[in-house]
């Protein structure tokens, strides 16, 4: 056990800053300093090259780095033919086209220099969900994440730089957490676990992602299972809210210009219509332990029904039966698909 830098500086610049290093590792002028850090930069780069290139084969000897150029956190180029361009994240997310934005200013550059077509790397090193990344790729960025840098380091064992080994243990160390919802009572579970057990049903069932909901009870890891259901022109879908599985409605009439009095009456009647159908559709079913919220809000997104916890995801004592969890999700998405399309039918 000792302190641990990277534990200490979490924010993508010092990520960044270990980025850069690595990299810069690879140009030969360090050969002679650190063989196996050399090798491995060179390793690093490679990688990062296939993605774009997958036959790469060339020999790696020139590499210049820089941070921020042109506001893009990592650019490095490589034998004075190739331009990487990195986009690093730890736990937040792209935003406001950013990534559309740099990698039209790298194939500008690789343009006026006669440079080979910019290799972009999404690098991640928290967790996010599938379907953002799916969304990357299609920007044109390949990923890059904490389990590709694991595998990376794997191959350096020997290497003992204090700054090589700090970041693959936080590597490490964020992996252990995300898979530690495997052996942990669902009682126990926290950020980390909540991200991995996501991380495992999302490829198992339809959904349209998940992520961190922030509001004013404090925030929740919210995983959307459903989205494009509509009664009438009100979306109805079920959203996973930690240990509460949710039934919610958008009723908000935001085409009608009314006093807001007026507008928290419309939701508070078409959540209460919604809420009443749906739990009695429910109890036909036999799905008694769809329910009435303990608490109901007024908001653009309201909650109409809930499942508990242990009835779709297991008791505070369980390790979690991911199978059966799956098995349980999909018996609520057929039964709101039925009720979206009885609803419609009789309207």
């Amino acid at each position: 056990m000792k302190p641990n830098i990277f534990e200490i500086a979490t924010k993508e610049l010092s990520q960044d800053a270990f980025i850069t290093w690595l990299l810069m590792w690879a140009d030969d002028s360090y050969k002679a300093t650190d063989e196996d850090l050399h090798q491995c930069g060179k390793e690093f780069v490679s990688t990062l090259i296939k993605n774009q290139y997958s036959n790469f084969s060339e020999s790696i000897n020139k590499v210049k780095v820089k941070r921020q150029k042109e506001k893009i956190d990592v650019w490095a180029e490589v034998n004075d033919k190739y331009l990487i361009i990195i986009e690093d994240k730890t736990n937040s997310r792209d935003h406001s086209k950013q990534l559309e934005k740099y990698k039209e200013i790298a194939e500008k550059w690789c343009q006026e220099h006669n440079k080979e077509k910019p290799i972009c790397i999404y690098l991640k090193t928290g967790n996010e969900c599938e379907a953002n990344l799916k969304k990357i790729k299609e920007k044109g960025y390949s990923i890059f994440s904490r389990k590709d840098f694991i595998d990376l380091f794997n191959k350096f064992e020997q290497i003992k730089n204090n700054i090589f080994v700090d970041f693959k243990d936080r590597m490490s160390q964020i992996e252990g957490l995300t898979n530690r919802y495997k052996t942990e009572k669902i009682n126990e579970w926290k950020y980390f676990e909540w991200q991995g057990f996501y991380k495992a049903i999302e490829t198992k069932i339809e959904n349209e992602g998940w992520g961190y909901v922030d509001n004013l009870g404090g925030g929740f890891i919210g995983f959307l299972l459903t989205w494009g259901l509509y009664c009438e022109r009100y979306p109805i879908y079920i959203q996973l809210e930690e240990k509460k599985l949710c039934f919610k409605i958008s009723t908000d009439p935001r085409h009608v210009d009314l006093p807001e009095g007026e507008k928290r009456k419309i939701r508070r009647e078409t959540r209460n219509e919604f809420r009443s159908i749906l739990i009695e559709k429910a109890k036909q079913k036999g799905y008694n332990e769809i329910r009435k919220p303990d608490m109901s809000g007024n908001g653009s997104y309201m909650t109409i029904a809930i499942v508990e916890q242990k009835d779709w995801l297991g008791a505070d004592e369980d390790i979690v039966n991911v199978d059966k969890v799956v098995e349980n999700l999909k018996k609520y998405l057929a039964f709101l698909r039925e009720f979206v399309a009885e609803y419609n039918e009789k309207k």
